[in-house]
């Protein structure tokens, strides 16, 4: 009971967000009881069509992939965000974003590099991958305990 119940779930609430999102960023309706209507009548018609359902299973794996790699480029945006001299790099974000790519690279960098490289020796360049990132993990440290001291003085 509770598996059909989620089954008919996921494919409705993504359909509901989706064209919720569309109506938003379009701004066709002015009003959010309109746009809330109208992307509640179209996730409950794709309800009613099992070919709709499976549509939705079989692209929500890319589709997740998509968001998730949208999220992080815009989470790389913002840190180094701003123009010209107003452009300030946010050094706990960096370090977010080196960690986390080492989250990445430490799962799945020998699949990537294997099949990007394959004369090159995975162990090589996977040890100058990880000093690279300590070195900057270190760098941005350093400029973060800097930035915090220099701003506490004034």
């Amino acid at each position: 009971m509770a598996v059909e119940i989620f089954t008919h779930m996921i494919p409705f609430l993504f359909v509901l967000a989706v064209v919720y999102g569309a109506l938003d960023y379009s701004n066709v309706f002015k009003k959010n009881s309109v746009k809330s209507l109208v992307s509640l009548a179209i996730a409950f018609f794709a309800l009613t069509s099992q070919f709709v359902i499976d549509f939705i299973y079989g692209i929500l794996p890319y589709a997740v992939v998509l968001f998730v790699v949208v999220f992080f480029l815009a989470f790389i945006a913002r840190l180094v965000g701003g123009k010209g001299k107003e452009r300030k790099i946010d050094w706990s974000l960096a370090m977010i974003v080196i960690i986390l790519f080492l989250i990445f690279l430490a799962s799945y960098g020998e699949d990537i590099i294997t099949s990007l490289l394959p004369s090159m020796p995975v162990e090589n360049f996977m040890y100058a991958v990880g000093l690279i990132l300590i070195l900057l993990i270190f760098y941005a440290v350093y400029k973060n305990w800097s930035g915090e001291e220099t701003q506490q003085q004034q």
